[in-house]
């Protein structure tokens, strides 16, 4: 059985200094995005518009076709190229079906600005993220 938005929502380790009120808020403004095993979700040096959350199914993510780390329920992406304004760093492939619930770019940056410790989460989830391409 496939996560409703705010399961997902509850789900996500990013979210869990908001309050369940906010939390539902968010999860109103998701949409449902659901792909099949083999489908891109996203591609390098593509535009993003979209922060994502793995409510079911798993992918991998690669760069320069090297495979970097895989994704699950609870797993989010998108969140650079929105922060930048810069093509997508990574390439999203769909090992399985799945469902993700996206979050428009311009929902993106009003919930991170009105929760400063979102943006403290994503702060430390970059670095170590940086620190993982240099490793």
């Amino acid at each position: 059985m496939t996560l409703s938005a705010a399961e997902t929502v509850d789900l996500v380790q990013l979210f869990a200094p908001l309050g369940k009120r906010d939390r539902r808020k968010l999860a109103d403004g998701l949409k449902e995005r659901r792909y099949s095993a083999g489908d891109a979700l996203s591609s390098e040096h593509e535009g993003g518009i979209g922060f994502f959350l793995v409510a079911e199914g798993s992918a991998t993510v690669t760069v320069k076709g090297n495979p970097r780390r895989a994704l699950g329920p609870g797993d989010y992406f998108g969140e650079m190229a929105l922060i930048t304004g810069e093509p997508r760093s990574a390439a999203i492939t769909a090992d399985t079906d799945m469902v993700a619930y996206v979050l428009s770019q311009w929902n993106f940056k009003p919930l991170v600005i009105d929760h400063p410790e979102i943006a403290w989460e994503l702060l430390r989830v970059l670095a170590h993220r940086l620190r993982e391409t240099q490793a």
